[in-house]
């Protein structure tokens, strides 16, 4: 784990804007506009974790995007994230959205000591990692795997067309996800 924490922050940042870009230039078959979006739970670590699903109404397989939320919360961001997963939801995608916090029961006050944790991580990579910090971490990267499991096994996905699109703290952890093997 502390390989990865005092690697990721050579990760250029420029690469998760294409990466981004990349997935959203691409086309998913032509489907129609109409989209349902509902709340699920799966488990991870011996925690309940809330999916969100946005999906299109059309039968049949889907491509899949996860998207990974950054270290603002689901709640904090649900305005944007909600537009962002309804347009792909009505382009064809099943979109779901894993709310990785629940499994560290991680809430809002906790967000701005985390906030300068993560940036210390990224500046000083000399000073000792906060070992309660990267558990939290390490934890989240347990839930995004044990939900990506979970997704691909749902009937209206595609499990060979599962992307994971991170903003934040969430493109640093689908490049991780993304890196094993």
């Amino acid at each position: 784990m502390s390989r990865t924490m005092k690697t990721f922050h050579r990760v250029p940042q420029m690469l998760l804007v294409l990466l981004s870009l990349g997935f959203s230039a691409s086309s998913a078959p032509a489907q129609s506009r109409t989209t349902t979006q509902s709340t699920t739970t799966f488990l991870s670590g011996g925690e309940k974790i809330t999916l969100s699903r946005y999906e299109p109404c059309a039968d049949g397989k889907h491509p899949t995007i996860v998207l990974v939320h950054g270290l603002q919360s689901v709640e904090a961001s649900k305005s944007a994230l909600d537009a962002i997963c309804q347009k792909y939801a009505a382009r064809g995608y099943a979109v779901f959205l894993i709310h990785y916090f629940d499994r560290t029961k991680t809430s809002e006050k906790d967000i701005e000591p985390l906030l300068a944790k993560f940036k210390d991580f990224l500046v000083n990579d000399k000073k000792p990692r906060d070992e309660a910090t990267c558990k939290k971490y390490s934890a989240w990267l347990d839930t995004l795997r044990d939900g990506l499991t979970h997704i691909r096994t749902q009937p209206n996905v595609d499990r060979e067309r599962v992307a994971l699109v991170g903003l934040s703290l969430g493109g640093f952890m689908s490049l991780t996800l993304a890196a094993e093997e």
